[in-house]
């Protein structure tokens, strides 16, 4: 259990109200805010479901939540501000909206296993003032979730703020009128000298325009987001993603947490335990070699179906620590750049494949800004391929080589962040990733096609290795390659009009790229519009 101070409390309650109300203005345009950012944070991964709105204040997370679609309960220790929130929303919503009194921001008990999602949207962290206190209130939140169920916490960039904020810094002025005339809202943070103290004290000030002032004041806690992320994990929360106010447009960041789904466990007969004891698991120790070199390009040794599938078996534990297999569906990663090549393996696999598909983009970012028109890109392609065909994970990271001139097209990262990608699916989930690709075509095939490109790419495999282990490392595959102008055929027009291609973007006033014409994928792509032979020979040997 812990304490709400009083102070604290009177931010939620009737004395902040005709401070709330003008501040905020009408709230049909303050919840857009709130609305753009679930949309962009939640939205993406709980399309509807109940969510509970932990720190509800006055209402306007709430109000965002219920134009989003969701169910919601709205949970606060201010019995007025729960009033007040009750009073503006209840009549529009009706029974997908409810309020419940709470202490100190916990979930209660009896909600737990039944909430699709969790919403602290309004600051509520930060007023937990101890470790302690933060990991009960995370771990009220965790039981209430089911299994896959979300968790989306607001907070300030404590780290920036510790680094760059002046002992006592204040927000800008914000000009508002009410009954009582014309005032200036400040807000102001007082952090105490060097080296920071975690907690600190805010105020909120009403400057009247003849000299009177009224303030609200609290204490909080100064949470940096990895400190936050050591406390999710502790408590068992799995994939973590952030989200900046770039991004969401709001004023916090939001970290973004699920809650592990439990897998069907299928128990083994007594005494079968030793004959898959954990220590007799493969894993990634040893190097990967080679010891073959194909004669022409129809000998591909990582050819693959989208429909093969291989042992989707997992050696489990449950909650007793019994061993158990888990039967699955199969798990695929493609490493996806927004061009043709990694599009077409992604579009083939969502419509002629069952597997689990995980899409990750890496922002790579480079001097020519190339990144910027990916990622625009990869956004588009997302959004089609969801609606069009079937859902799957959307995953991303970054590498900033902005800094460097030998940059191209980096195979080692992208091999060593597939590792990243599943030793952190294993660890949510207990299983990892079975196989992962990436996009190629034949006219590129044919030109990296040597020995010494083989020899390259056994480093790619260990670099995927090297971050797995001890884990097992997925397996590569491709599938069939054929020439670009076929992968477009088969995505279609509309697709293949949303991708990106070419290398070295040139940027318009207006922040739009154009092509530029004359790198190796623009020629290749000029080659194809008019219709001309992109595959005059084919290599039968190695040189």
């Amino acid at each position: 259990m812990h304490d709400i101070p009083e102070n604290i409390m009177a931010l939620a309650g009737s004395g902040w109200r005709p401070w709330l109300a003008h501040i905020h203005g009408p709230l049909e345009g303050a919840v857009e805010r709130y609305e753009n950012a679930i949309q962009a944070t939640l939205g993406k991964r709980l399309p509807s479901g109940l969510v509970v709105d932990v720190g509800c204040r006055s209402g306007l997370s709430t109000a965002a939540l219920l134009r989003s679609g969701y169910e919601v309960l709205g949970l606060d220790p201010a019995p007025d501000a729960l009033e007040w929130a009750s009073e503006r929303l209840g009549p529009s919503y009706g029974e997908r909206v409810r309020f419940q009194t709470v202490d100190g921001f916990r979930v209660p008990s009896e909600h737990e296993g039944q909430v699709d999602g969790l919403s602290v949207l309004n600051g509520a962290f930060s007023t937990v003032l101890t470790k302690e206190a933060q990991v009960e209130l995370l771990s009220s939140m965790f039981r209430a979730l089911r299994p896959g169920g979300i968790l989306m916490l607001g907070t300030e960039d404590y780290r920036a703020l510790l680094a760059t904020d002046p002992d006592a810094f204040v927000s800008r002025p914000v000009l508002c009128e009410d009954r009582d005339g014309q005032f200036v809202f400040v807000e102001r943070r007082h952090w105490n000298g060097r080296p920071r103290a975690r907690l600190y004290r805010r105020e909120y000030l009403r400057l009247g325009l003849e000299g009177t002032v009224q303030k609200l004041e609290g204490e909080f806690l100064a949470t940096t987001e990895a400190e936050i992320g050591n406390l999710l994990e502790e408590v068992g929360f799995g994939a973590r993603v952030v989200h900046g106010p770039l991004e969401t447009g709001f004023p916090l960041q939001i970290l973004v947490a699920t809650k592990p789904p439990v897998p069907m466990v299928h128990y083994l007969p007594s005494g079968m335990e030793k004959l898959i004891d954990e220590k007799e698991q493969p894993h990634s120790g040893e190097p990967v070699k080679f010891n073959f070199f194909p004669e022409d390009l129809d000998e591909n040794p990582f050819q693959e179906a989208p429909t093969q599938r291989k042992n989707t078996l997992t050696l489990a534990r449950d909650r007793r620590g019994k061993q158990a297999l888990v039967r699955r569906r199969q798990a695929t990663l493609v490493m996806f750049s927004g061009g043709i090549d990694s599009v077409y393996a992604l579009h083939r696999l969502l419509r002629e494949s069952d597997d689990e598909i995980i899409a990750h983009h890496i922002h790579f970012i480079n001097r020519e800004g190339r990144h910027r028109a990916e990622d625009a890109a990869c956004r588009r392609i997302v959004e089609f391929l969801r609606s069009s065909v079937r859902n799957f994970v959307y995953t991303e990271s970054t590498i900033d080589r902005r800094h460097f001139r030998a940059f191209g097209m980096d195979d080692m990262s992208v091999g060593f962040e597939v590792g990243v990608i599943a030793n952190s699916f294993l660890i949510d989930r207990g299983f990892g990733i079975d196989r992962w690709t990436s996009g190629t075509c034949l006219e590129e095939e044919i030109e990296y096609y040597g020995p010494r490109e083989i020899e390259r790419f056994e480093h790619v495999l260990n670099a995927v290795a090297a971050s797995c282990y001890p884990n097992p490392a997925p397996r590569f595959f491709q599938l069939e390659m054929i020439p670009k102008r076929e992968q477009m055929d088969y995505m279609g027009p509309e697709l293949t009009g949303l991708c990106w291609t070419c290398r070295s973007p040139v940027w318009q006033a207006d922040g739009t790229p154009t092509e530029c014409g004359t790198c190796k994928t623009c020629n290749l792509m000029n080659k194809i519009r008019r219709g001309e032979e992109t595959i005059p020979h084919k290599p039968t040997k190695l040189p």
